[in-house]
């Protein structure tokens, strides 16, 4: 179908590169299935209720580690890599801890 637009319709094919090329708020492809949980607000609200979780219901680190957990928030939010369990008792459950006990 491209190839027909730009053999029989070279006006309208140059036109529609023109107005693609201006800055859009839509993200393209690559960066609407790259998804990294430090980079994006949405992953760090899953990251945030995901130590909520842990530490609130006093479930243990491994949790994170359960191949049941991962495929739970593969199923709600495919895109989302959950971070190792590192990164919750170093980070996140520490972070949420100092932001209680500020309160």
């Amino acid at each position: 179908m491209t190839k027909h637009f730009e053999r029989f319709h070279p006006a309208r094919t140059s036109s529609a590169t023109a107005t693609k090329t201006g800055s859009t708020s839509q993200p393209t492809i690559e960066e609407a299935l790259t998804f990294s949980p430090s980079a994006s607000e949405r992953g760090k609200k899953i990251t945030r209720s995901v130590a909520c979780f842990i530490a609130k219901d006093l479930q243990p680190y491994f949790v994170v580690e359960h191949a049941r957990f991962h495929y739970l928030l593969k199923t709600l939010k495919s895109l989302y890599n959950l971070p190792i369990r590192r990164h919750f008792t170093e980070t996140a459950v520490p972070a949420l801890y100092n932001e209680t006990k500020a309160q």
